[in-house]
């Protein structure tokens, strides 16, 4: 017995295989999706990639910016009229006399008997 409903719609069941052109167009557009996948996963990738380039950037100039002020104050902490104030709060006063003491014996360097020893001589 035939279906009745596929022959009242005028539908019509094939009775060939898919062609060998179905196959290869199928093929065909699934390797351009591919394609196209691909290519927009690189391009993601290289974007997300120059955003964090330029944030990195960003950080050393930040960075940078800070090392410059940490060297100002540095500057500015260690000039001499900064010390001398810092030393007189400690307690600290310039020497009234200065001593001086006379070395007539230099000791011997240390480093020249070591390069002797290594030298072979």
């Amino acid at each position: 017995m035939d279906n009745p409903t596929l022959e009242s719609h005028g539908i019509k069941q094939s009775s060939q295989p898919i062609g060998p052109l179905a196959v290869k167009l199928a093929l065909f557009v699934g390797l351009v999706g591919l394609v196209a996948g691909l290519y927009l996963w690189q391009a993601s990738e290289i974007a997300v990639t120059g955003r964090r380039t330029e944030a990195l950037r960003q950080r050393r100039q930040d960075l940078q910016h800070e090392n410059t002020e940490l060297l100002e104050q540095i500057a500015v902490e260690g000039s001499i009229p900064n010390l001398q104030e810092r030393a007189a709060r400690l307690g600290f006063s310039p020497a009234a006399q200065v001593d001086y003491v006379a070395v007539t014996a230099v000791p011997p360097d240390p480093l020249s008997a070591l390069r002797v020893q290594w030298s072979g001589k």
